[in-house]
């Protein structure tokens, strides 16, 4: 089954599910007028419309072998589209119904307050879904934190760019690296995960991408350095290819002025049992594509990673829905200080997940990361 034939048979379930619901519904209210058969038939519906769009969601996400991204995408039609379209229904058939009692008030006073809830239900939905797949996605951040260290000599400013991962090259890409640009770096470092796109496509992308580095000269003082993501393909130096940016294939230390810095290769970032060993006096950062690493013997002043995106979907008191790390939750997005005077910073990034995957974002900006290191007073 291809992703676009399993999106059409989705939605056409889910039409054909909403349409028997809301028939039903129109009936109910032709034949009860208590407000309370319709808002139980309300809860009722869209519950078992909800229901329905999971089982099917998994079904078909299975069957293409898409398992969870599948699932949240197909779901995501559920919630954004059907859900709109029954609670939108069920306000205009408890109108319908309420007007058809007004000689009882107080039935006609409690169908409006039903078609009231149902339209703000409708509404909230129709807005947080235009938010989080229109708005959010492309609503870059600068995240800027500071770091003091008796290890520090000079302030060194670091800028930290995770997970362009795209498949299209658009005026988001270019607004996010002319951002970078504009930070005034002495050190970049991009924490792979650059290309989502089958091998065709990366070489068309790629050549656009590097060109526009070459047009702009995304330079730093203390050199850009960049490792791998795991959607990376072997040939994912291309993408930097005859630009001032060394890429790191294998886990290695490079002494800079005032610090020192250890790329990982990218299963060494997803190891849990990873060893770095320290650089003495002088201030250490280790990038890795993945922050798995940071659970191992890393010693290290800071820790950088991407891979999480955050969650990309993060809700309040609870954090992000899903992390593809062995951190904890709380550690995912930002900067998280840890014993041995070390820290953690795990950047959001600045694309999002491709392929099958919803393209959604929601309490979960994408961002760039700059990170002044300054030296103790």
């Amino acid at each position: 089954m291809l992703p676009r034939s399993a999106d059409l048979i989705y939605n056409l379930m889910m039409l054909v599910a909403n349409w028997v619901l809301l028939y039903l519904g129109s009936r109910l209210a032709r034949w009860r007028t208590s407000r309370l058969w319709l808002l139980g038939f309300a809860i009722f519906g869209s519950t078992l419309l909800a229901g329905l769009g999971a089982i099917a969601a998994k079904l078909i996400a299975l069957r293409l072998d898409q398992h969870l991204f599948g699932m949240a995408r197909l779901f995501s039609y559920a919630l954004f589209i059907h859900g709109v379209i029954f609670f939108a229904a069920i306000a205009v058939i408890a109108m319908w119904g309420g007007r058809r009692s007004r000689t009882r008030r107080h039935r006609f006073d409690g169908s409006r307050k039903l078609a009231i809830a149902s339209f703000l239900i409708a509404l909230t939905l129709a807005l947080v879904g235009a938010y989080a797949f229109l708005i959010e996605p492309y609503w870059l951040a600068v995240s800027r934190h500071q770091i003091v260290s008796s290890k520090i000599t000079a302030p060194i400013r670091v800028l930290v760019i995770a997970d362009l991962q795209t498949d299209v090259w658009s005026n988001y890409e270019r607004k996010a690296l002319l951002t970078a640009q504009a930070q005034n770096a002495d050190l970049i470092l991009w924490a792979g995960d650059y290309i989502q796109a089958d091998s065709t496509e990366f070489l068309a992308l790629s050549t656009k991408i590097n060109n526009f580095l070459q047009a702009i000269e995304l330079n730093a003082p203390l050199g850009n350095y960049a490792v791998q993501g795991n959607i990376d393909y072997d040939n994912w130096p291309q993408i930097f290819f005859d630009l001032p940016i060394q890429t790191i294939t294998t886990t290695q230390t490079i002494e800079l002025p005032g610090l020192c810095l250890t790329g990982l290769a990218w299963r060494d970032s997803f190891s849990t049992k990873q060893q770095v060993a320290g650089c003495g006096d002088r201030f250490h950062i280790v990038l890795g594509h993945a922050p798995d690493y940071a659970l191992g013997e890393i010693d290290a002043d800071l820790m950088l990673a991407g891979h999480t995106h955050g969650g990309q979907v993060r809700l309040p008191f609870f954090g992000a829905l899903m992390t593809a790390s062995k951190i904890p939750r709380a550690w995912v997005a930002g900067l998280t200080n840890l014993p041995d005077d070390r820290a953690l910073l795990v950047s959001r990034g600045v694309g999002m997940e491709r392929g099958y995957a919803p393209r959604v974002r929601f309490l979960c900006r994408p961002e760039l990361v700059v990170i002044d290191l300054l030296p103790a007073a």
